[in-house]
């Protein structure tokens, strides 16, 4: 009687541990069908804000003079002078002369004559869409650059003077190796 006994409490408590050991399936809450549902809505509001964006850059180019060419990137461009000199690459270190402003003509930076910027071409992310422009040149290069905020300081801007989602035109008026 004995063993008959210790044989069901085996066979019982090995049940209770393959019962324990089951998975469960978890139900999705409510709140994870809220977070989608404001997930979605903040991708609508994102393509609405770039729609627009894309909106005001075409405006701007029409009334320009320059014949803007898209890059693989995404930004516009247009070479004004080729330069003679060799081509810039990411990694180089640079001397760049060039004014910043927003599409809509607010001043932001520049850096010319004794203020000209020392920068190592593809170090800075923030500045991905004009590291990536500043490569279309040659030493001497002049160019314009329309880089859309998605390649620029995007959503938060720079925190000074440039705003929140600002697309950016650089004048580069010249560039060289250092």
């Amino acid at each position: 009687m004995n063993r008959l006994i210790r044989n069901i409490i085996v066979i019982f408590a090995s049940v209770l541990f393959l019962a324990a050991c089951e998975k469960k399936v978890q139900l999705p809450s409510n709140k994870f069908v809220q977070r989608d549902s404001t997930s979605n809505e903040m991708i609508k509001l994102n393509k609405l804000l770039t729609d627009v964006e894309n909106k005001d850059i075409k405006s701007y180019v029409d009334s320009s003079s320059f014949p803007f060419k898209l890059s693989n990137l995404g930004f516009l461009y247009v070479i004004t002078e080729q330069g003679t000199g060799n081509g810039i690459e990411k990694g180089d270190k640079i001397l760049v002369e060039y004014e910043m402003q927003t599409l809509q003509g607010a001043f932001c930076y520049s850096y010319t004559g004794k203020n000209t910027k020392e920068m190592i071409v593809g170090k800075d992310e923030r500045q991905r869409g004009f590291n990536n422009a500043i490569t279309m040149l040659k030493e001497g290069g002049k160019g314009v650059f329309i880089i859309p905020s998605y390649l620029a300081y995007g959503m938060l801007g720079d925190a000074n003077k440039i705003p929140p989602r600002a697309t950016l035109v650089y004048k580069v008026l010249s560039v060289k190796l250092k």
